[in-house]
């Protein structure tokens, strides 16, 4: 795949990850670098700028049985170099066995990108073990020819699999990069023209993570634009922001439940517990929340020697916040077309 086009929305420091990825690139040996974040958090964009039109083979993982995402890969292969294939691609392994003939026969480095990567590792047990051996013995052999990017959505997964002391690609992984999102000085770049209140205002409420900030049109202003992007039925935010869809914690209401609660102001687990109407203790689901970057943990500042006894949770990122908050509850307001209500 060959990028040529830049994303209309604006592109943001990054610098330092721009700079990682530039040295995996030239660097003298094989890579295989595990890069983590939110989604929406700019994963994707980054990697335009970064090769800045350098071919590499790209394909995003799907939520399909291992059997046809390894069919949409053959024809993503063929596509990006018809004729070079040698033999069958029916299994994941076969894969693996084509991406390093084309590195041995390939003049300079051959770039490979993995998006959402969880995907394929849970389609089947054996991915992560097949990977951990065919890279090491890409070591062992001394194939310098490949440079291979694993992108990830799933916080806690990638941390788990891939980061951790037990992760199956401990042993392999030559480096990692987690993209978080824009601070505020960043962020406001994509609506510079407003005034410095409203600037601070958009940040509190859409935060910093470029998929939810490539919404906002800057030729508007900051109210127009939380109506049509949040406040609107059919709008993009106005749906529940589809983090769960991209964590390990779909399908369990009390997570999005807790994050209402924090949101809304529960602050110390027992009155968190106490909001959801928790009938066991929260403590793994909190754990998980922290562990996806959905919630964080703070524990106020005391004297040298004494410990706090408490911890306080607080949604880590402002657009969930705000959308809990303000949006969520005013649901049936909003499918009557009622966009007042939030705006008070």
């Amino acid at each position: 795949m060959r990028l040529t086009e830049r994303r209309p929305h604006p592109f943001f420091d990054r610098k330092q990850e721009i700079d990682d990825i530039s040295a995996a690139l030239k660097s003298a040996r094989s890579e295989l670098r595990i890069v983590y974040g939110r989604r929406g958090a700019g994963k994707s964009t980054l990697f335009e700028h970064a090769f800045d039109g350098r071919e590499h083979f790209s394909y995003t993982c799907t939520q399909r049985v291992l059997a046809l995402q390894v069919e949409d890969i053959r024809r993503a292969l063929v596509d990006f170099a018809p004729g070079a294939l040698v033999g069958s691609i029916a299994t994941f392994n076969d894969f693996l066995g084509a991406l390093s003939a084309l590195a041995t026969r390939a003049k300079k480095p051959l770039v490979v990108v993995i998006d959402e990567f969880p995907y394929l590792a849970r389609a089947e047990s054996g991915v992560l073990t097949d990977l951990q051996r065919w890279f090491n013995e890409r070591k062992r052999s001394r194939v310098r020819n490949l440079k291979l990017f694993l992108l990830g959505s799933m916080v806690s997964w990638m941390q788990e699999q891939a980061l951790s002391d037990t992760a199956a690609l401990k042993s392999v992984r030559t480096g990692q990069l987690a993209v978080h999102p824009l601070e505020y000085r960043h962020a406001a770049g994509f609506y510079a023209k407003w005034s410095a209140v409203d600037r601070v205002r958009a940040f509190g409420i859409w935060g910093g993570l470029p998929g939810v900030l490539a919404e906002i049109s800057g030729a508007r202003s900051l109210f127009a634009n939380l109506e049509a992007t949040t406040l609107t039925r059919g709008a993009k935010l106005y749906d529940e922001p589809d983090w769960l869809q991209y964590t390990d914690l779909r399908g369990n209401a009390i997570h999005s439940s807790i994050v209402r609660a924090v949101a809304e102001g529960a602050r110390k687990a027992t009155d968190i517990a106490r909001a959801v109407r928790a009938k066991s203790d929260i403590q793994p689901y909190l754990d998980k929340l922290l562990e996806a970057q959905i919630l964080e943990r703070r524990t106020p500042l005391l004297p040298t020697g004494e410990r706090p006894k408490t911890s306080l949770y607080y949604v880590s990122d402002q657009f969930l916040a705000y959308w809990y908050r303000f949006v969520n509850p005013e649901r049936s307001a909003l499918e009557r077309g009622q966009r007042a209500r939030p705006l008070r």
